[in-house]
């Protein structure tokens, strides 16, 4: 979800014309780089390099551990939240890690996917993911997320791959 890659350059996109899921989502994120908002990580990878790119200094370099301030469901770590226009099953999530420039490592090592009922108020821990690991440009993991009908789900993102210049985070897409 959403059933169709994200078309606008804007927080909220209205799917009309899909057979499932028609109505308007809307995505946020803790931090954004100007260039890359939360929006691309749901646009379509393979037609432009598009990606979420957190704000920097926001994981240490030598743990990829996070020192930000941002949490949510009582979780630190940078987040991006996908609000749905109706109630959603949702069974797994998969993200896929930078494509461009030989930067796998600023890709997620631990995640908790959460879930909302209430437009976000509150959130459940859905599933987590610990010690991702990232071999190649563009790999995508699966990460299971059976747990019940949400309107809201986002991902937190507790660590990421520590290299030298790995102060923030990167999402390619996330489906």
């Amino acid at each position: 979800f959403p059933p169709d890659a994200w078309s606008s350059d804007d927080f909220t996109n209205t799917f009309d014309e899909a057979p499932y899921g028609r109505g308007t989502y809307t995505v946020s994120a803790s931090s954004f780089h100007a260039s890359y908002a939360p929006w691309q990580a749901f646009m379509d990878v393979s037609t432009d390099h598009t990606m979420w790119h957190s704000a920097t200094g926001v994981y240490d370099i030598n743990t990829g551990n996070y020192v930000g301030s941002a949490s949510l469901g009582g979780i630190n770590g940078e987040w991006i939240s996908l609000e749905c226009p109706q109630e959603i099953y949702l069974h797994f999530v998969r993200i896929r890690c930078r494509d461009q420039n030989d930067y796998a490592y600023q890709s997620p090592v631990d995640i908790t996917v959460l879930g909302s009922a209430d437009g976000g108020s509150s959130w459940s821990v859905i599933s987590t993911a610990s010690d991702l690991t990232w071999s190649s440009l563009g790999e995508v993991r699966r990460i299971s997320a059976d747990g019940g009908f949400y309107t809201s789900f986002a991902l937190v993102i507790t660590k990421i791959t520590a290299e030298d210049v790995s102060d923030r985070l990167i999402i390619s897409e996330i489906e």
